[in-house]
């Protein structure tokens, strides 16, 4: 018997990786990554016993966006480190994503704990950025999946864990602004990949539920917010009145599913609409059949993910090159509603008149911020410059 026991513990010793069945010796299936087949990756524990298993990598329920890989760099735990680096592979987008987590230096809290940052690894900057947190009872894993989605299409995009779970919409929505302190010191922090990259200018706020009705608080405390990303949110009584929704002043993006009974759209996501006042930017797409958890992952749906991509475009980045497309009402809508307008090229300062104050500022723009946005480009040449400022002068004179 104990000639056995020292074989096993032999054999165990030539894994690369710490995890307790291959140490034990009881697992049939994986004890690594590169056991599994194209695509697959290890899992710890199955689903009969302490077998660890080799499950598909489909983006939704893959290896980085649960904490069950093994121990992969055997430090005791499991966690995002343990991933392969090919597990954003499938992210839609033109750049590959990247983690920060706190064990790579990511500031924690106080009013926030479990951060994690994902980011577009190629992407120059500088870059807007979005803080999200989950639901009441939450984990930042129930809606992790827009991290990947968002990042690939080069948007930074940082997830708190509230310090409890229980916590209300107002605490949450102070979760997210400790979240943008975070921000704030990886773009100063030399050791992040993130330093000096990111636009502390273009910020945006989101949640699911509960955390959704954080982010509407967060504009009321939080100035710099640009714009808000509410997934079915949820708002204790006391702020559901238009006393409190009508002072918020940064567009919102309500995305919910028709048979929501987390937060029922009836006395949540709809009244939160009605309540904004008009001159805020708002949009509301219901998803015909949707529960609840519907918007927690932008792959539930078609639509999900672009609407989030071309709010975050119009109203942090301002440039409007698919506000057509955002305003587009979606086949698989149960309702939809909103009082976005999209700007006539040429018509830069959003007046809805194209004159002199727009050569004024396409040239201001030329001199002193270089940059890009597609309603200044008229001519449609990926640049901003002399010859857009001529076909501007020439559309005024020719009307």
């Amino acid at each position: 018997m104990k000639l056995l026991v020292l074989i096993i513990i032999s054999v165990s010793f030539s894994w690369t990786q710490c995890d307790e069945a291959c140490i034990a010796g009881v697992t049939d299936d994986c004890c690594e990554h590169s056991d599994c087949g194209l695509n697959e990756y290890c899992y710890v524990g199955g689903f009969f016993g302490n077998d660890n298993y080799c499950w598909a990598d489909d983006l939704e329920n893959g290896c980085c966006l649960e904490n069950d890989s093994v121990d992969m760099d055997c430090d005791g735990d499991t966690d995002y480190l343990d991933c392969p680096t090919d597990c954003f592979a499938d992210a839609p987008g033109p750049y590959s994503v990247g983690i920060i987590l706190e064990e790579n230096g990511l500031r924690d809290g106080p009013d926030f704990t479990g951060g994690i940052v994902y980011y577009p690894v190629e992407a120059d900057g500088p870059l807007p950025t979005i803080v999200m947190v989950p639901g009441y009872l939450s984990f930042i894993s129930s809606i992790e999946s827009w991290g990947p989605y968002l990042a690939s299409y080069g948007i930074v995009i940082m997830f708190v864990n509230t310090n409890f779970g229980w916590e209300s919409s107002l605490s949450r929505a102070y979760s997210l602004i400790d979240g943008l302190v975070t921000i704030n010191e990886e773009n100063i922090r030399p050791s992040s990949p993130l330093f000096q990259k990111l636009n502390l200018d273009q910020l945006a706020v989101g949640g699911w539920s509960r955390g959704g009705g954080g982010a509407l608080l967060a504009t009321l405390i939080e100035p710099s917010i640009n714009a808000v990303i509410a997934l079915s949110p949820w708002l204790d009584d006391e702020y559901i009145s238009p006393a409190v929704l009508d002072d918020i002043d940064k567009p919102v993006l309500f995305l919910s599913g028709e048979l929501d009974e987390g937060a029922p759209n009836d006395v949540h996501t709809n009244i939160f609409y009605e309540y904004l006042p008009v001159s805020t930017g708002k949009l509301l797409y219901e998803v015909s059949g949707g529960s609840h958890n519907m918007v927690t992952n932008p792959y539930n749906n078609v639509d999900l993910g672009p609407k989030a991509l071309y709010w975050i475009e119009k109203f942090v980045l301002n440039d409007p090159i698919n506000c057509n497309l955002l305003i587009e009402e979606p086949l698989m809508a149960s309702q939809f509603m909103t009082n976005v307008e999209c700007q006539t090229v040429g018509d830069i300062n959003d007046d809805y008149m194209i004159n002199v104050l727009d050569v004024v500022i396409l040239v201001n723009m030329i001199l002193y911020a270089p940059g890009y946005n597609s309603i200044a480009d008229l001519n449609s040449d990926g640049s901003i410059d002399i010859l857009d400022v001529v076909q501007l002068v020439n559309i005024i004179l020719n009307n």
